[in-house]
């Protein structure tokens, strides 16, 4: 069993199957189709549907995923801006033991999304807040407590209760927008 969820679990770049439905349907729906075929009948999402009793949207989307196209490992990739060695293939990138591309864009639509919240919740902040928020939070190389204390003028522990409090704020603010 451990075989199949691996073959189907490495089948695509997208996952073919997680659920025994999928399963079912990763490894039957070719052949219920030609065996509806050979009986004279049209192999219709509803008929295949009954025949592996999942529904038929599950059969929809399963052929969907199987049609989609494979990508080669041969295939240039896009990376203008990112280094300047000429043409790089997936299989460069896969051997090189660096991020995957969807990984690679989704870590950086995460990053721009995260800024931009960033941003948007900077506005919201007070004078000494924003200077908290710019010195601990939002800094590459953050100042201790102590000298973000001396530069707003006031205690390193006021300075570390409005960080958290920030950081807290921040959370619920960004998950909010999440869910929007």
């Amino acid at each position: 069993m451990r075989v199949l969820n691996y073959l189907i679990s490495n089948f695509r770049l997208v996952k073919i199957g997680t659920t025994q439905a999928q399963r079912k349907l990763f490894w039957r729906l070719n052949r219920e189709t030609e065996a509806i075929r050979k009986e004279g009948g049209e192999a219709t999402g509803t008929e295949l549907a009954n025949r592996l009793q999942v529904s038929e949207k599950a059969v929809e989307n399963m052929q969907i995923r199987m049609a989609a196209s494979e990508s080669s490992l041969d295939a240039t990739l896009d990376v203008r801006g990112i280094n300047d060695q000429g043409s790089v293939t997936l299989l460069d990138v896969t051997d090189s033991g660096e991020q995957t591309p969807e990984h690679y864009t989704t870590s950086k639509r995460m990053h721009a999304w995260v800024q931009s919240r960033m941003v948007e919740f900077e506005q919201r902040l007070s004078e000494k807040e924003l200077a908290i928020w710019n010195y601990r939070i939002a800094s590459d190389t953050p100042l201790t407590l102590d000298e973000v204390g001396e530069q707003i003028g006031t205690s390193r522990q006021y300075v570390s209760q409005t960080e958290k409090r920030l950081q807290t704020a921040f959370t619920k603010y960004a998950r909010n927008k999440a869910r929007d």
